[in-house]
């Protein structure tokens, strides 16, 4: 069953043997010569469940089942979207998020694609899903975009909240000086003088 369509990949929800899964198909790019589109596909598939196996071991992530192709196998998180349930208002696990981007970031690892449609939380734990972007990094200035791009998304999604979350994700990542300042410093270079 379709559960989402999107401009790279489309999620389809079903068994694989016996589990509840979420098959992961990117699309074909019919304007890319098509061998050259498969290997990419594979390529970044591949990827994609090298890095959830890799953030597996220090957040919760879904577990991969299956890579082959342009398909990726993926164990279905029955939970609540993060989305959600800051747009109703349930701001409560804002600094359980902000503990686990820094366990995943402390690890080596940065998503590049940090959403609340892309967090879910199940039993009080945060699982995070689409890894599609993320890559290996332990450099600053990569692990700052990644809470940039969170900060520039709570604040256009989830505005009437955000004063609230920030604060909050930032105490739980425990953002100290440094991190603060390169924050504010690619804040400040995206700004129109």
């Amino acid at each position: 069953m379709l559960i989402y369509r999107g401009a790279e990949a489309e999620l389809y929800k079903g068994k694989f043997f016996g589990i509840d899964c979420v098959r992961k198909v990117r699309k074909e790019k019919k304007y890319k010569e098509a061998q050259l589109d498969r290997k990419l596909r594979g390529e970044r598939l591949r990827n994609e469940a090298r890095m959830l196996s890799r953030a597996r071991e220090v957040v919760s992530t879904p577990r991969v089942l299956a890579v082959s192709g342009d398909t990726l196998v993926i164990e279905y998180v029955d939970g609540d979207k993060v989305k959600d349930l800051f747009l109703s208002g349930d701001t409560k696990a804002a600094s359980r998020i902000g503990k686990a981007i820094r366990r995943m970031h402390d690890s080596g690892i940065v998503h590049n694609d940090l959403t609340t449609s892309n967090l879910i939380l199940k039993a009080g734990k945060v699982f995070f899903i689409d890894f599609g972007l993320a890559q290996q990094s332990t450099a600053l200035e990569d692990r700052a975009v990644d809470l940039v791009v969170f900060k520039r998304m709570l604040s256009s999604t989830h505005y009437d909240v955000f004063g609230r979350v920030w604060p909050r994700v930032l105490a739980g990542y425990g953002a100290g000086d440094r991190i603060l300042a390169k924050v504010q410093e690619i804040e400040s270079r995206a700004k129109y003088k």
